[in-house]
């Protein structure tokens, strides 16, 4: 992880399960200076609801694979389109406020594009499917306003909360979600990911 805080937390949970875990402050998208491939390599590599994140998800999968055994396996997701609403909102009204998400929304709109991302790193795709809803809420327009001040607060939307950007951002977002929500006022947003398992040929 990039954050010390996250692995101290992660640290006193390992000690007091007694769990035996090494962990490193890094950038998970380049591997390569932890010299994590020395012995041989790993059976199974993770990256859960974060490769949309990285700057480059596609440099990133390429990295883990240098360091995956012949015949180890890796796993991730990426949220489904149109499952995250509030995420959706924000990448569509940058372009009119000169602001952008700090990660490239429209990297994948498909399972292909999922997978080929795997496929481009030399791994064999042997699934990918398609979550069930993991998660439901209702989104109600006259919240709109909290939504985005709560929403700003997060350090991955905090450009839309600067000074001189905030008011048009949040009147852009209000619109927006006005739209969403049509005559009713009110829209569910269920959340699912699609989910795919790439190996490394032996």
């Amino acid at each position: 992880d990039v954050s010390k805080g996250m692995l101290d937390i992660a640290r006193q949970k390992s000690r007091e399960q007694s769990i035996d875990v090494e962990w490193y402050e890094h950038d998970v998208s380049d591997l390569t200076p932890l010299n994590l491939g020395s012995a041989g390599g790993f059976d199974v590599i993770t990256c859960a609801s974060a490769l949309v994140l990285l700057p480059s998800p596609s440099t990133a999968v390429h990295s883990w694979t240098q360091v995956l055994k012949p015949g180890g396996h890796m796993m991730t997701d990426v949220h489904v389109p149109g499952s995250n609403i509030v995420m959706d909102i924000f990448s569509s009204i940058g372009p009119d406020i000169g602001e952008t998400l700090k990660w490239d929304m429209t990297l994948f709109r498909t399972q292909a594009s999922l997978c080929k991302i795997f496929e481009d790193a030399g791994l064999e795709v042997e699934q990918v499917w398609e979550s069930e809803v993991y998660g439901s809420k209702e989104i109600d327009v006259e919240d709109a306003k909290v939504i985005f001040e709560e929403m700003v607060q997060n350090p991955m939307f905090a450009n839309f909360g600067t000074e001189g950007i905030r008011d048009r951002a949040r009147m852009e977002f209000i619109r927006r979600l006005r739209e969403l929500c049509g005559t009713e006022g009110k829209l569910r947003e269920e959340t699912r990911s699609w989910m795919c398992i790439g190996r490394k040929p032996s």
